[in-house]
C-alpha cells in the first residue's frame, strides 16, 4: 500500500511545487523610460586661427560663437605633434556681461575673440601680470 501511495504523493507533491513555482514566477516585460534631456558636454579647449583657447569652465556655443561666462581662458599657440600647450595669456572673467564676457569665433575665414568685464594676465614669464583690463561695461573686439 505504501508503495501504491509514494508514486502518487510524490507526483502530487511534484505537481504542487511546479505549480507554485510558475505562479510564485512572474513573467520580465521589458519597459521603455523616458530619460531627461541631455545637454551636449563642455568644451574646454578650442583652435583658432594657430591659437589654443582652453577655458576653466568650458566653451558653450550659441550659433557659431563659443562664449565663456566664468573662470578663465587660457591662450597661447596651438601645440604641435607631441608638445605640451604653454599658456601666454590669460583672460579672467571679473563680470557678466551682455553678450558673454569672453567670446570665440572659430570661423576659418576671420578668427577672433571679443571679451568684456575681462582682465588680460602675462602669464608666459610667472603668476600673471595684468597687461589689460576691460573698462566697466566696455566691449573690445
Amino acid at each position: 500500500m505504501i508503495r501504491r501511495a509514494l508514486p502518487r504523493l510524490t507526483r502530487h507533491l511534484i505537481g504542487l511545487r511546479a505549480k507554485e513555482r510558475a505562479g510564485a514566477r512572474q513573467r520580465y516585460v521589458p519597459r521603455l523610460e523616458l530619460l531627461e534631456d541631455r545637454l551636449a558636454p563642455a568644451i574646454n579647449i578650442l583652435h583658432a586661427g594657430g591659437l589654443q583657447f582652453v577655458a576653466s569652465a568650458g566653451f558653450t556655443e550659441n550659433n557659431g560663437i563659443y562664449e565663456v561666462e566664468s573662470g578663465t581662458v587660457r591662450i597661447g599657440y596651438k601645440p604641435f605633434a607631441a608638445e605640451s600647450f604653454v599658456a601666454l595669456i590669460e583672460a579672467d572673467i571679473q563680470g557678466s556681461a551682455t553678450p558673454a564676457p569672453f567670446s570665440l569665433d572659430i570661423s576659418p575665414s576671420a578668427p577672433s575673440f571679443t571679451l568684456a568685464n575681462t582682465m588680460l594676465k602675462l602669464i608666459a614669464s610667472g603668476p600673471g601680470i595684468p597687461i589689460w583690463q576691460a573698462p566697466n561695461g566696455a566691449t573690445i573686439p
